[in-house]
């Protein structure tokens, strides 16, 4: 939709499809930051990306204080942190619970013996997933999901539990509402250093819609 309302306008871009998603990915962090981060809203559901992670195989890593740890193998996609990030079981009927924690309270989580079953994680300052309970199947955890408004789209795409599909195959991850607003800000983005409207009238207006229908009516 993107390259076709930018080829409407002007023929003299080159029109390269990493970069038209990249400038996808700029303008939708853009558009629900403005609209989430000072505001108390609940985040649609819409926005956000399910990633299914691997876990590291092998023993549990011993903690400071000898609680076991495991790590996701791969560092997590970036985050717009807004909204609320989810971890859970892969098998969502497997009767385990767990709680994402702030990296602060990440080393004191644990401790009250009313909570041991619980599994609590936390993403670590290098970005990977961190893992630690006292509950004995806690070392068998092979693979968790992970939901979030994530800001690389696409990167994030590659975790995807269908990540097998093609990635213009997906539905992108942004509320209906706000879809002509991320259209109508990357086309002129992209057309604008090529298109300038030419004011022989010194009418001072914009006459971008006037030259896109010519080109269509051309066409027809």
């Amino acid at each position: 939709m993107i390259l076709d309302q930018a080829r409407l306008i002007t023929d003299d871009i080159s029109l390269n499809e990493e970069h038209v998603l990249f400038l996808i990915d700029k303008f939708r962090a853009a558009l629900l930051v403005q609209k989430y981060k000072s505001v108390k809203l609940e985040v649609l559901e819409d926005n956000y990306q399910t990633l299914c992670i691997d876990l590291e195989s092998g023993d549990p890593v011993v903690g400071p204080c000898d609680e076991l740890l495991i790590r996701s193998e791969n560092p997590i996609p970036d985050r717009l942190n807004i909204g609320n990030d989810i971890v859970s079981p892969y098998n969502y009927y497997g009767g385990i619970n767990i709680s994402l924690v702030p990296r602060e309270r990440m080393r004191y989580a644990g401790y009250n013996k009313f909570l041991k079953n619980i599994i609590y994680c936390s993403i670590g300052p290098d970005g990977y997933l961190y893992f630690k309970s006292w509950n004995p199947q806690f070392a068998y955890l092979q693979k968790v999901k992970v939901t979030a408004v994530f800001g690389d789209t696409v990167e994030a795409a590659k975790y995807e539990c269908d990540s097998e599909c093609d990635l213009m195959d997906k539905q992108f991850p942004i509320e209906e509402d706000l879809v002509p607003t991320l259209i109508e800000g990357i086309v002129k983005e992209l057309v604008g250093a090529a298109y300038r409207p030419k004011d022989d009238s010194n009418s001072s207006s914009d006459d971008t819609d006037k030259v896109a229908n010519a080109k269509v009516n051309k066409q027809q």
